[in-house]
């Protein structure tokens, strides 16, 4: 399929179990900062508020912009809020607040670039086997192994998940940095259908 597709495919496996992660550290986290089940379940609202707020300006950065630049940017902006959330992990519970949104809205680019990239990067006979490929290994990292790891990390020591996910963003971003640009020959095919 080639080598820029290993390497998003790979990036975004490794940014999904960062994801799954991050899915079972933060109710946790906040379980540590009040017992109100109310406010444990704002960190879950404000976390998903962006998609509801943010998507539609990411999906039009995605049709504007190299996705490959934007995805990157998203990836390090991602490690560095990890990194500042597994600092201040014992920070009031507003703050969760405000870094499960800002998390949230940073996570919006990644999924708005995700399909374009994909067609740049495998011939159109191959989109099917490469979808299947990327959501199978998505659902796996998502949902079976991130959320289980990111419980074990918390029970060892409350950053450890945090630190872990800023890791897998730094990695998926070194891995899509060594992604060659097609960016010349995907504005072509957009100027002539323009025409």
């Amino acid at each position: 399929m080639g080598r820029n597709w290993y390497l998003l495919w790979s990036g975004n496996a490794i940014s999904a179990l960062g994801d799954g992660i991050f899915l079972a550290a933060l109710p946790l986290l906040a379980a540590t900062l009040t017992q109100d089940p109310k406010l444990i379940a704002g960190v879950s609202f404000f976390g998903t508020l962006p998609w509801l707020l943010v998507s539609l300006s990411a999906g039009a950065a995605a049709d504007r912009y190299d996705g490959r630049r934007l995805l990157l940017t998203a990836l390090w902006v991602q490690c560095a809020l990890m990194a500042v959330l597994a600092v201040f992990h014992s920070a009031h519970i507003v703050f969760l607040y405000g870094m499960a949104f800002l998390i949230g809205a940073a996570e919006t680019v990644p999924k708005a670039v995700g399909q374009p990239l994909i067609k740049a990067t495998v011939e159109d006979h191959l989109l099917e086997r490469a979808n299947g490929r990327l959501f199978a290994s998505q659902a796996v990292a998502l949902q079976f192994v991130g959320p289980p790891l990111g419980g074990l990390l918390f029970a060892m020591t409350i950053p450890a998940p945090f630190w872990v996910n800023a890791l897998t963003f730094a990695v998926a971003a070194a891995l899509v940095t060594g992604m060659r640009s097609h960016q010349s020959s995907a504005i072509r095919p957009k100027v002539r259908e323009g025409l």
